[in-house]
């Protein structure tokens, strides 16, 4: 038994005895209990598996070494981030960054390795982070499920009549002082809101004794959008360190439009620099704006800037690994309970137009795969939880979205056959061990990645 296996069933007991009368597990205890669960399915297979015949081992080896290749420069990168989180969390007196780093330090160290039945090659990771915003694997892995997320729904909304466009946007303001973080990345969505998606008050000419005249009554007062022929909008928000030492705020946006949008009147009503160009309607050219918008923060600081700094040269922004401790804190302080992605318009609440159009079978479904009861499937997005705390509320549709957002990708992990073991070593990267005996080292050769589906583990 494994390290990792041996604290998954830890975890499990400990829960069990401190919840006997619970009805449903929360996620980290189902991660744990997956891991488990797959470690039993490959000590089974190890036992009752044919042998493969050496030209299949050998193009098992093959392949793994090309795609085990960009996760040891991963691992590698993850590692000297949670070095520096560690040093910054011990020199500011902040504890917790040591569990972070700790954190970092565990993910993806080690997982079993699969073949799916289209003979395609998985790993179910014993252990992931979770940290979209610091690991560059969790971080891929979100950029991807944000835009699955919203491509279908884009795609059929602008193919659906002849009027309708997609653009890509770049808002940007001022850059704000150290300090002034969390209130620049509130203030510019808000500027966003008022200044491009939002309403003006206006009012029909009113004709007194002494002639025409513009004012307000409450019976003939009303509200314009800005520009109506904005219809919906996805918005990004990033806040990287510049490379004078202040942060550089600006929201990433797809705007859908239905008619004419000037371009010269949104700069005007923006006040700052805006960047903005077409999209084609084509699905490849939507995802690769979806992808555009979403992965600088979505990919770890570390690794962008260091590529940036070798396009660039001098004057490029600091690797996230240079920043003063005292400006990360600010900016780990800052992300916390933000929202970095939001969605209006017709983008807003794909999931409850999802889940209300949907049958009884899917939604059935999406509540086994979420781990609540069956019984919410009969119910309105509106009403689920209800008449529960809002808390409560809020936390059902979470685990429902989440579970929706991985349907179609749900891979039954019976039908998995288990061929070996992954581990990551420090400095070495990963060596893969071959339940069948053929033992070989994932060493530098190419590119790829792993398929990890829904058989990967969760954190721990």
């Amino acid at each position: 038994m494994t390290d990792a296996v041996g604290a998954a069933y830890a975890r499990i007991y400990d829960w069990l005895e401190r919840n006997p009368a619970a009805r449903t597990l929360p996620p980290h205890i189902q991660a744990a209990v997956d891991l488990v669960r797959r470690d039993q399915t490959a000590r089974g297979v190890a036992l009752d598996a044919p042998a493969p015949d050496r030209l299949e081992a050998d193009r098992l080896a093959a392949d793994l070494e090309d795609q085990l290749t960009p996760y040891q420069r991963r691992r590698e990168a993850e590692a000297e981030l949670a070095d520096y989180i560690e040093a910054a969390g011990a020199a500011l007196g902040r504890p917790e960054f040591t569990d972070l780093a700790g954190s970092l330090r565990a993910c993806r160290q080690h997982g079993h390795v699969g073949l799916t039945p289209d003979g395609g090659l998985m790993v179910a990771w014993a252990s992931k982070c979770g940290q979209v915003r610091l690991c560059p694997d969790e971080a891929r892995e979100e950029t991807q499920r944000l835009a699955r997320h919203y491509l279908d729904e884009i795609h059929r909304w602008v193919t659906a009549k002849p009027t309708r466009r997609a653009f890509y946007a770049v808002f940007t303001t001022h850059n704000h002082a150290p300090g002034d973080l969390a209130r620049g990345k509130r203030r510019i969505f808000d500027l966003v809101r008022s200044r491009i998606l939002g309403r003006v008050r206006s009012c029909p000419v009113l004709t007194g004794a002494d002639g025409p005249a513009c004012g307000l009554r409450p019976e003939t007062a009303h509200a314009d959008r800005v520009f109506p022929t904005i219809k919906g909008a996805l918005l990004v928000q990033e806040d990287p360190l510049s490379a004078r030492g202040d942060w550089n705020i600006h929201v990433n946006a797809i705007l859908l439009t239905d008619g004419r949008l000037d371009f010269d009147a949104l700069r005007h009503a923006w006040g700052f620099n805006v960047h903005i160009r077409p999209i084609d309607r084509d699905q490849k050219s939507l995802r690769g704006a979806l992808l555009e918008i979403v992965k600088y923060s979505a990919r770890t600081v570390a690794e962008k800037s260091a590529e940036h700094a070798q396009a660039q040269g001098e004057g490029a922004a600091p690797a996230m690994t240079e920043w003063p401790a005292e400006l990360w804190a600010e900016w780990w302080d800052a992300q916390r309970g933000f929202r970095r992605t939001r969605a209006y318009g017709v983008l807003h609440s794909i999931h409850a137009k999802r889940w209300d159009a949907a049958g009884l079978d899917a939604r059935a479904r999406w509540c086994e795969a979420a781990g609540v009861p069956r019984t919410h499937a009969g119910e309105l997005w509106r009403d689920l939880g209800q008449p529960g705390p809002q808390r409560d509320r809020e936390a059902l549709k979470a685990r429902l979205r989440a579970a929706m957002s991985r349907d179609g990708d749900a891979l039954d992990i019976d039908r998995v056959r288990w061929i070996g073991v992954v581990r990551y070593h420090h400095g070495a990267g990963y060596r893969v061990d071959l339940i069948q005996g053929h033992n070989f080292s994932g060493c530098p050769g190419g590119g790829g990645q792993i398929y990890a589906g829904e058989a990967r583990a969760g954190p721990g």
